[in-house]
């Protein structure tokens, strides 16, 4: 296989993978549970700053998380030759 086939076929891969991977990152649990956090802070310590800061923080968490699982599972797949089955139940 040449380096542009290689290429373009990365390139397709991510045209793919990126749409589903902006529409996967709106998850209503994830919001749910920041504005649990968010709203607790605020009622004991009503410091915008401590809010603002950890709602950062948890939402650097949760992208940090996605995104390890993610190259986990590229990794994986990446390592298998067979993949048909993987195909097939997907």
């Amino acid at each position: 296989m040449t380096d542009a086939a290689s290429f373009g076929e990365r390139m397709k891969f991510f045209g793919v993978m990126l749409p589903a991977a902006l529409s996967d990152s709106i998850n209503p649990c994830a919001f749910a549970v920041m504005l649990l956090l968010l709203s607790s802070i605020l009622t004991k310590h009503k410091s915008k700053r401590k809010t603002i800061f950890a709602g950062l923080m948890f939402a650097l968490a949760v992208f940090s998380t996605y995104l390890a699982m993610g190259i986990g599972l590229f990794s994986a797949l990446a390592s298998t030759t067979n993949t048909t089955i993987l195909k097939t139940v997907v």
